[in-house]
């Protein structure tokens, strides 16, 4: 990939300051050719008109700092994707007891924005005909044990398919070693569904793990080479992995978990096997901002294949759930179902409505909490702007996407009016985490 410091950009974005402080990566042009076995889409160029706009990086840095000091994250990184350039930083340290600085290149753990990522992967087999998003689950698992609960891949997808997360919470920090996905199954699939298929919403990672499985059947591939091979690949997301605990993988973070007392410490171990496409995957803020401008751009679905894929799930009675195929999408002025089995998502719907409302725009986001870290990817298709935050703590995630929110909110209104944005939507954006209120760990 072709690197450089874009036209314009201030000088404080080419600066690298060493442990603890701001390490700047340099401006990242989109490059590398396509994998010629994968339909690509040319991507859709900025308009003429689109005023050139450039994150404060000063400020950023400012916001990254004050939110790690006061929530006790030893390290983070952030990236900012706007048309078609991006720009990454990096904050702290990858791995407190060694002191190793986060670089632009430090892989997190990403958790649920996992599912985004496998989104873009199913949104492949289903331009090639390999995958119906409408077929039953059944007709790629056949042994499916529940024969009278019949969802299809789109309702596992939008979290409409009545299967449910983890119960209890300690499913998700298992200790495991699975061979495979399929090998992980029988932990959830004979539960009792929670409702009809298309009658209600309930977030559900282990829905997604259905429809890995499923890609794995119809593609003959097993689900880290069919990433690679249809994703990863293609788009040049070479920090992007999954998490395995036994590989040595480069760069990526030490993870922790602030404890009772208030003492940062190792977080415990996890085997992510059982989860690679719902909430598996190692990445950098760069490669998300990265597929975010893939998103926005068009590239590899065109961009009616994307606008499929984060077209919300409605119910019988018409209400929007939020919940796209790997996504959320807050649409201003929608009425949404306040979705189950999401931290405070009772607080985040209307505030995230409130403040999209307040822009003239939608949000398109993934949350993602994992053992020691966490990681939020929000985009703007419209306006062409995305950004992408990780860190390597635990249980603050609605201060983290607080702090994206801001980021994000401000570029889009600056975009929007075709100048820096005023005091006032400013105040508004600042004001975010105080709308959220506290989180208790």
């Amino acid at each position: 990939m072709t690197r450089g410091v874009p036209p314009r950009a201030p000088r404080t974005l080419a600066l690298l300051v060493l442990a603890g402080g701001l390490a700047c990566g340099a401006c990242t042009t989109p490059g590398g050719a396509p994998r010629a076995s994968v339909p690509v889409a040319a991507p859709v160029p900025a308009p003429a008109s689109t005023p050139v706009l450039v994150p404060d990086a000063v400020r950023i840095a400012a916001r990254v700092r004050e939110v790690m000091a006061r929530e006790q994250v030893p390290g983070a990184s952030i990236a900012v994707a706007v048309d078609d350039r991006t720009w990454s930083w990096a904050f702290g340290v990858a791995d407190l007891e060694h002191r190793v600085p986060v670089t632009p290149r430090t892989r997190f753990r990403v958790g649920s924005v996992s599912k985004s990522l496998t989104a873009g992967a199913l949104g492949t087999l289903v331009a090639d005909g390999t995958v119906d998003l409408d077929a039953p689950l059944t007709r790629y698992l056949p042994e499916y044990p529940l024969a009278a609960h019949r969802p299809t891949l789109r309702q596992l997808a939008t979290h409409t398919a009545g299967i449910r997360h983890y119960v209890p919470a300690s499913e998700s920090a298992s200790v495991h070693r699975y061979p495979s996905l399929a090998d992980a199954l029988p932990m959830f699939w004979a539960d009792p569904p929670l409702f009809a298929p298309g009658t209600d919403a309930h977030y559900s990672s282990h829905a997604w793990n259905l429809v890995g499985v499923a890609m794995e059947r119809a593609s003959g591939r097993d689900f880290p080479a069919l990433m690679q091979e249809r994703l990863l690949g293609p788009l040049g997301l070479g920090a992007t992995v999954i998490d395995d605990v036994a590989a040595v993988i480069p760069d990526r973070a030490r993870f922790h978990h602030v404890d009772e007392g208030g003492r940062t410490v190792n977080a415990e171990y996890v085997d992510n096997s059982y989860k690679w496409p719902a909430g598996g995957y190692l990445s950098t803020p760069a490669d998300l901002a990265r597929y975010a401008q893939a998103v926005y751009r068009g590239e590899l679905l065109g961009r009616a294949g994307w606008d499929s894929l984060l077209r919300t799930a409605r119910l019988p009675d018409g209400t929007d759930t939020g919940f796209a195929v790997g996504w959320f999408d807050f649409v201003p002025r929608a009425t949404l179902l306040v979705p189950r089995g999401r931290l405070r998502a009772d607080d985040v719907a209307p505030a995230v409505r409130t403040l999209c409302d307040a822009l003239g725009t939608r949000l398109v986001f993934h949350s993602g909490s994992a053992m020691g870290g966490e990681a939020h990817l929000l985009l703007s298709p419209e306006h062409r702007i995305a950004v992408a935050i990780a860190w390597n703590r635990d249980e603050r995630q609605w201060r983290q996407f607080a702090l994206a929110f801001e980021i994000w909110a401000e570029l889009v209104a600056a975009r929007a009016a075709g100048a820096p944005a005023s005091p006032e939507v400013a105040g508004q954006c600042a004001a975010a985490e105080r709308v959220f209120g506290p989180v208790s760990p």
